[in-house]
C-alpha cells in the first residue's frame, strides 16, 4: 500500500521523472543496500536533470531559430579575417552583462546567421531566452499587432527575450510605418536586453531601408551606442558548397 500511494503521490507532485525511476531504483537501492540519503539524493539530481532538459527543449523550441550550428562549426579558416578570440568572447555572453548589442555586417552568405545563431545557443545553454526573427517577418508582425490593437502585448514579448536576433536587415526596405514599430522594439530593448543584428549593407546606407534619415540615426545610435560590430568581407559559403556539390557531382559521372 505504501508504495503504490508513493508512485501516486510523485505523480501528483509533478515529480514525472522520479515516479517513473523509482520501481527499476529501488532494485539497485536493494542490491547495493543503499542509505536513504544517498538514495534520495540519487533521485532528487535525476529529477533536477531531467526537468533541466525539459525546460531547455521548450527554450529551444521557443527560440524559432532556423537550424542549429555552434561556434565549432564554423569555418574560421575559410573565413580567415574574422578574429576567431572575439568571437568566443561573444560566446562568452560577457556582452550580456551591459546589455551590448552585436552586429554582423557583411554580403550574403558568408556566415553572419551562423555566428549569431551559435552565440543564441551558448545563451540557452545558460537558460537565457533568445528568439529569432526575419527582419520584414518581424515588421510585418508588429504591423498586424498595431492594426489589431495588440501592439503592446507583442512588443512586450519581444523585449521580454534576453538575446532578439534580428536577420537580415536591409534585403527589402521598410514601409515608414513598419520602420517606426522597429524603431520602438529596438528602442525600449535599449540598455536593457541584447539584440543581435544581421545585415547585408552597411549603415551608412540604412537610410535607403528605413526610409528617414532622422529615424535612421536614432536606431543607429540606439544599435551602436554598447555594441560590438563585427564586419565579414569574405567569400560566401553558399557559393563554396555549390562549388563542391558541383564538382562532386561531375566526378561521379565520369
Amino acid at each position: 500500500m505504501s508504495y503504490h500511494q508513493l508512485l501516486n503521490q510523485l505523480e501528483e507532485l509533478g515529480l514525472k521523472n522520479m515516479r517513473e525511476t523509482l520501481p527499476d531504483y529501488l532494485d539497485t537501492i536493494i542490491k547495493e543496500n543503499l542509505n536513504f540519503v544517498d538514495a534520495f539524493s540519487e533521485l532528487t539530481t535525476k529529477e533536477l536533470s531531467f526537468r533541466k532538459e525539459e525546460r531547455d527543449k521548450l527554450r529551444l523550441q521557443r527560440s524559432n531559430l532556423p537550424f542549429q550550428k555552434k561556434v565549432n562549426d564554423f569555418d574560421f579558416n575559410f573565413q580567415p579575417q574574422i578574429n576567431k578570440n572575439e568571437i568566443l568572447d561573444l560566446c562568452s555572453l560577457r556582452f550580456m552583462d551591459t546589455a551590448d548589442n552585436i552586429l554582423f555586417i557583411g554580403n550574403s552568405g558568408v556566415g553572419k546567421t551562423h555566428l549569431a545563431i551559435s552565440i543564441a545557443l551558448e545563451a540557452m545553454e545558460k537558460e537565457k531566452s533568445c528568439y529569432f526573427a526575419l527582419s520584414n517577418e518581424l515588421v510585418e508582425r508588429l504591423s498586424k499587432a498595431h492594426k489589431r490593437g495588440t501592439l503592446e502585448s507583442i512588443l512586450k514579448k519581444y523585449i521580454g527575450y534576453d538575446i532578439l536576433i534580428i536577420d537580415e536587415v536591409g534585403y527589402l526596405p521598410f514601409s515608414q510605418d513598419g520602420a517606426n514599430l522597429l524603431f520602438q522594439l529596438i528602442n525600449r530593448r535599449y540598455e536593457k536586453k541584447s539584440t543581435i543584428i544581421t545585415t547585408n549593407i552597411p549603415l551608412s546606407q540604412w537610410a535607403t531601408v528605413f526610409k528617414d534619415k532622422k529615424l535612421t540615426n536614432a536606431l543607429i545610435d540606439r544599435l551602436i551606442h554598447h555594441s560590438k560590430i563585427i564586419q565579414i568581407n569574405g567569400k560566401s559559403y553558399r557559393m563554396k558548397d555549390y562549388k563542391e556539390n558541383k564538382q562532386a557531382a561531375l566526378t561521379t559521372s565520369k
